[in-house]
């Protein structure tokens, strides 16, 4: 549960950096977290490109670019946005109907 004083935080960072500039770090954190994502898939053997990395470092990888983007969001008022939830709901009812189709055939 996020506090008032991160909201205020929010609030310093939306007034201070403009909407091109947070689109670009957003997109630069969204690269870290897809980098992230993979190093996981390394760090639990999930292939064959082996990697030095444990998977705690690399859990905790993960956590802190889910964090980095989820603050850009925040800072783009995107998180508050009632049409994300609606967004949201709408692709994991389609992700569901692949599935199940997926296990029909």
């Amino acid at each position: 549960i996020m506090n008032e004083n991160y909201f205020n935080k929010v609030a310093i960072v939306h007034e201070r950096l403009d909407r091109r500039t947070l689109l670009e770090g957003l997109a630069e954190e969204a690269v870290e977290l897809s980098q992230a994502a993979l190093k996981s898939i390394r760090a639990e053997k999930m292939n064959h490109n082996v990697t030095p990395l444990d998977v705690v470092k690399a859990e905790k990888q993960l956590l802190e670019e889910i964090a980095d983007v989820r603050c850009y969001l925040d800072v783009l008022g995107l998180t508050q946005n009632n049409l994300i939830n609606v967004l949201a709901e709408i692709k994991m009812h389609r992700w569901i109907e692949r599935l199940e189709s997926d296990e029909k055939c």
